[in-house]
This record gives C-alpha cells, sequence and structure tokens, in this order.
C-alpha cells in the first residue's frame, strides 16, 4: 500500500508541474503539429512561378519556401518557434523539425520564396522580416527568380481558434517595367540606342507583418537593349530586348514596342525611388534622355506592371504611364482619339 500511495503521489505531481508549463499544455488532448498550405497570389505571367501548380513544382524539385514561427504569451516573449525552416511539398507541404501549437499563445508566420540559408533575418519585435543579397536576372524565365513573400497570424487565445494548416499567400516582391513609343511626327528612321540608365537589380526586401514591402536597391547598371548581342538572347546586357522597328513611319494607332516576345523587365519597386533611372534613347539622328522618375507615379510598386508610352511630335515627348495588368496589358490600354 505505502509503495502504491507514493507512486500516486508521483503521478500527481507530474501532473501538477505539466499543468504550470503552458508551453508544454497539450490542445484537444494532444499536442497538435503546425502545418502550412500555399498558394501563389496574381503569378500569372511571371518570371518562374505562374500558378499554385509552378510553386508546388518548383518546392518538390529543389527549391523551398522559408517559413519562421514566432510566439507570444505569457511565458514566451517572441520566442521563435520555427527558424528559417525549409518548407517543400512532396503531395502536401512539409518541413523539419516539425514543431506543435502551444496552447493560449499568439503565433505568427512569415514565409519567403525562394528558401536562403543564410541571407535572411527576422525581428519579431519590430515584425520584419529581411531578405538581403537579392540578384535579378534576366526577363526569360530560364534566367529569372521571382521573389514572394507571405505572413500570417493565429491567435490560440481566442477559442474560436483553431489548429488547421496555416494558409500562406505568396504575393510577389517585384515589379515590371514596359517601354512602348506612338509617332506623330513625321516619318524618323527609327528609336535606336535604347538603354536604361541607373536601374538597381540588387539589394533586399523588407517584408512586415502589416504587408508592407521596403528595404533598399543597389547595385548600379547601365543597361543597353538594342545591342547586336542582345538581339539574339546573348551577350553582356544583363536585359535582353530587341530595338522598335527601324524606320518609324507617322501612324497614331500603332504602338511600336521596345521588346519583341518579352514583356518587359523585371526591376525591385526601390529602384525608381530617389535613384534617378533614366532611358536614353536616339529618336532618328537625335539622342535623348528622360528621368523616369519625373513622371507620376514616381515610385514602383510591388507585383505591378508599369507601361511608359512615349509619344514623340517634332516638338515635344509626352509620357503616359499606366499600372497595367501583368498579363493583359495589351487590351484596349492606350486607345487612340
Amino acid at each position: 500500500m505505502t509503495y502504491f500511495a507514493g507512486f500516486l503521489f508521483a503521478c500527481a505531481c507530474a501532473l501538477a508541474m505539466s499543468a504550470c508549463d503552458s508551453t508544454k499544455e497539450p490542445i484537444g488532448g494532444q499536442q497538435e503539429q503546425i502545418s502550412f498550405s500555399s498558394e501563389a497570389i496574381d503569378a500569372e505571367g511571371r518570371a518562374v512561378i505562374l500558378d499554385d501548380a509552378s510553386l508546388q513544382s518548383a518546392c518538390s524539385s529543389g527549391d523551398g519556401i522559408g517559413v519562421w514561427g514566432v510566439v507570444n504569451n505569457a511565458a514566451n516573449n517572441n520566442k521563435i518557434l520555427i527558424d528559417n525552416s525549409k518548407l517543400t511539398y512532396d503531395g502536401e507541404w512539409n518541413y523539419t523539425p516539425v514543431r506543435r501549437w502551444i496552447r493560449g499563445a499568439l503565433h505568427e508566420f512569415w514565409a519567403i520564396y525562394p528558401h536562403s540559408e543564410s541571407d535572411c533575418v527576422i525581428d519579431p519585435v519590430a515584425g520584419t522580416l529581411t531578405r538581403s543579397n537579392i540578384t535579378l536576372g534576366t526577363t526569360t524565365s530560364a534566367n529569372n527568380v521571382d521573389y514572394m513573400c507571405a505572413f500570417n497570424s493565429r491567435d490560440l487565445s481566442n477559442p474560436d481558434a483553431t489548429t488547421a494548416p496555416v494558409p500562406l499567400a505568396m504575393k510577389h516582391t517585384l515589379s515590371m517595367i514596359k517601354f512602348q513609343f506612338i509617332n506623330a511626327m513625321g516619318e524618323i528612321s527609327g528609336v535606336s540606342n535604347i538603354s536604361l540608365e541607373g536601374l538597381r537589380y540588387k539589394g533586399a526586401i523588407v517584408f512586415g507583418r502589416d504587408g508592407s514591402l521596403g528595404g533598399a536597391a543597389n547595385g548600379v547598371m547601365d543597361v543597353r537593349v538594342d545591342v547586336a548581342a542582345d538581339k539574339v538572347g546573348v551577350g553582356s546586357g544583363l536585359y535582353n530586348g530587341l530595338c522598335t522597328t527601324s524606320p518609324m513611319p507617322k501612324n497614331l494607332s500603332k504602338i511600336y514596342s521596345l521588346y519583341e516576345n518579352v514583356e518587359g523587365v523585371i526591376v525591385m519597386p526601390q529602384s525608381l525611388l530617389g535613384q534617378g533611372v533614366k532611358i536614353n534613347m536616339t529618336i532618328g539622328a537625335t539622342p535623348t534622355t528622360l528621368d523616369l522618375g519625373l513622371f507620376t507615379p514616381t515610385e514602383w510598386e510591388a507585383g505591378k506592371k508599369y507601361v511608359y508610352t512615349f509619344t514623340l511630335t517634332s516638338t515635344t515627348i509626352v509620357c503616359d504611364v499606366r499600372v497595367v495588368d501583368w498579363v493583359k496589358d495589351d487590351v484596349d490600354l492606350f486607345p487612340i482619339e
């Protein structure tokens, strides 16, 4: 009897100690694993991640999504529970090491694609995730990469909260710019010697829990897009493209695109802000430089595509800037009256 009573006392002590540790208290009778689901938001026409299927494919063949989980309750103040785990896909989303929900705690989750072992820093107090050492490639899907971020939270102090998989809505963090021309003057020999001056192709992204995107752009690159080597998709130009048709007859109903078979230039949104990005070109025989920062909008935003249409006259160049759908920018966007 004495042994049995001692055994019961030990069990009671163990249960009491367990009840005092809120980080280990089970949910619904057991500690449930934290799991995730993921989808690509507005992905059509991007460089690599075009839809949910391509995101799943990328994350099942070497790539992955970096995920972080931060916990807050009386016993845990901004505790990093998941620290840059790699989320991969094999029919469902998985990561290691698996973590479990903490009852009564606020859980916050950050995610960024693609996963990086060393270029990400989370600041749970400020509520930001920074991805540094970003380098953009060309506009073609074979050479570029999409940078995508997501944030979500789950407050288990709410009695209605569930432990269902946390959805990660991956949003694009880059922008695209495209140039085109309308010739409202006499026939000219064409628009040539086109280059982008001061465009940034390196930098960092700072993603906040409120959905905000910041960061810095660096790595100046003056980009020639109409040299002979670029016409065959090779050469030293970072962005491969083709010059407008030459000669260029006067035609108010025709829009001449700077590129052929290329949607535009994928850029860091921070490239334009205070950086002095310019487009240089020769119209006929006249060299011309236009500062893109002088036109509205004066800032580029993540996930948006900007089409610059230059109307050329004998005395002026009028610039119209439209924010358009990433894919459907050629449908009644520039009606000529």
